[in-house]
């Protein structure tokens, strides 16, 4: 999952997006790849092809949080939550 502003004390819950490796072409205009590197050591913690589904919103609160695999970055932050907010 990508959550899509900081969690913290404050923000009992906010929203994030799925993230799923079974993807086509046809998702293009509602998702964003995420890189990854099959060896690991990727920043994104992924392993294999994934992209962020933006029409797949996930509320989230901090005790749903266990951990983190890694991140993405400010760029593609930014293009995954242009979908989401133009999804509506």
């Amino acid at each position: 999952m990508v959550i899509l502003s900081e969690l913290n004390d404050t923000v009992p819950t906010v929203v994030g997006v799925a993230i799923t490796t079974r993807f086509d072409q046809d998702l293009e205009p509602i998702s964003v790849k995420l890189a990854y590197k099959r060896s690991g050591g990727c920043k994104t913690g992924l392993k294999e092809p994934s992209i962020a589904l933006c029409d797949w919103i996930v509320p989230v609160t901090a005790n749903q949080v266990t951990g983190k695999s890694g991140y993405v970055s400010s760029v593609v932050l930014k293009q995954i939550i242009e979908i989401v907010e133009s999804l509506g």
